[in-house]
């Protein structure tokens, strides 16, 4: 499933949010790989500073129609 977005939340930046994007910060957070400083920035999908499982758990709720800040950012 991939929705449509202008920034946050697109890690791999194809301008969608999907599954992917919450591996590409999985990777990261265990330094498999390096983001730049774009998917940084749209990676913090909390918008706290910090990129951490917590960003990865905002993408997760938002596919699954949770309540998720994602909602808030993207309507």
């Amino acid at each position: 499933m991939k929705y449509k977005t202008d920034n946050i939340g697109d890690i791999n930046c194809d301008g969608e949010i999907s599954i992917f994007d919450a591996t590409q910060i999985q990777k990261c957070l265990v330094d498999l790989i390096t983001l730049t400083n774009e998917q940084k920035k749209n990676a913090d999908t909390n918008s706290d500073g910090i990129i951490n499982i917590r960003d990865v758990t905002e993408i997760q709720r938002y596919l699954a129609k949770l309540p998720s800040s994602l909602h808030n950012i993207l309507s």
